[in-house]
């Protein structure tokens, strides 16, 4: 992203799209609060380790 601003919204939206799909998911007793915790953090990681096989240069912002 070419601007700390876009990159922070982009974060945000899709960290409240993640958390709405987990609420809702909760709600209607297809997971538990564990689920969503653990799918969170296995992305995370899995973004993590894909970032360094394919060598982004990732630049933080936040």
């Amino acid at each position: 992203y070419t601007s700390k601003r876009n990159a922070i919204f982009v974060l945000f939206i899709g960290l409240l799209y993640g958390i709405i799909i987990g609420i809702a998911r909760i709600a209607q007793g297809g997971h538990f609060l564990s689920d969503i915790v653990f799918s969170g953090l296995i992305l995370y990681s899995i973004g993590l380790i894909l970032s360094k096989i394919f060598k982004f240069h990732i630049q933080v912002y936040v």
